[in-house]
């Protein structure tokens, strides 16, 4: 088969999937309800047919419904891409449909907004396809960092918005830690200030915002490092340089205090 008969039924074949979809689209559905009932109505009124106006609405109903119903119509299956059964089973649960079922039945923007509102979900389409299945194709959140509140842990993704709930921070170790009242808003500069932290990545416990407005890096050992409200990555810079020229990590320190960019406090244990 020439290269040019290929690419024409391709061209074929997804110009047959973008009317299918439309047609399969509520609007198009609508459309379809309003010209056949404005056409109802049109010849009950030349006719003056008044008492039978519902008569030839329902006419019209069923001459709609016989179309869906038809076999190549028929929605007969559930195909749902996420990454994990998990999420899978829990928005087919959601979707909670009986197949074969006809595309009138079928609600695709309510369910697309439903599957939107479960955390793990950033964005979906919904779409009824060739071959008579409904594909449910979703943009997962991906965890960035594990968050410690009050309630528990959660994992976030890098926007700061809630992934799902974690039982114990053991499990995911791959994840760097934040915690303190706001930290979960500035979930950007935490990942700047780890990025920064990368050479001493073995000893950063996590981060803790104080006052909804800096950060504490902790170290093993319980030391602990004061960031700066403003450029915390520049100070994270500066105590590299310090610990490469005096190793000063490596000493019995508690607590260094880089709020001040022009002078370094530190204090040691007792």
């Amino acid at each position: 088969m020439s290269t040019v008969v290929k690419a024409h039924q391709k061209g074929f074949i997804r110009h047959y999937i973008r009317l299918q979809r439309i047609r399969y689209s509520p609007i198009f559905r609508r459309l379809v309800m309003g010209f056949l009932a404005f056409v109802a109505l049109a010849v009950a009124f030349t006719f003056s047919l008044n008492d039978r106006i519902g008569e030839v609405v329902d006419l019209a109903r069923t001459q709609v419904n016989s179309v869906y119903s038809k076999p190549e119509n028929q929605i007969k299956g559930l195909l749902v891409s996420a990454s994990t059964g998990l999420l899978r089973d829990r928005i087919a649960a959601l979707a909670n449909y009986t197949f074969p079922s006809d595309v009138l039945s079928l609600d695709l923007k309510d369910l697309g907004e439903r599957i939107e509102s479960i955390p793990a979900v950033k964005s979906a389409e919904v779409a009824a396809e060739l071959g008579g299945h409904l594909r449910i194709s979703v943009v997962e959140r991906h965890p960035a960092v594990i968050f410690r509140n009050s309630s528990g842990l959660q994992l976030l993704d890098e926007t700061g918005s809630t992934v799902m709930d974690a039982r114990e921070r053991l499990a995911h170790m791959d994840l760097s830690l934040i915690a303190g009242n706001g930290a979960e808003k500035a979930v950007a500069e935490a990942l700047e200030i780890f990025k920064a932290a990368a050479p001493i990545q073995s000893s950063v416990r996590g981060l803790g915002r104080v006052g909804k407005r800096r950060w504490d890096l902790f170290l093993d050992g319980g030391r602990r490092v004061l960031l700066p409200q403003v450029d915390p990555v520049t100070a994270i810079d500066r105590l590299l340089e310090l610990d490469a020229t005096t190793l000063l990590l490596q000493r019995q320190i508690a607590v260094i205090d880089l709020r001040d960019n022009q002078r370094t406090t530190i204090r040691l244990n007792d």
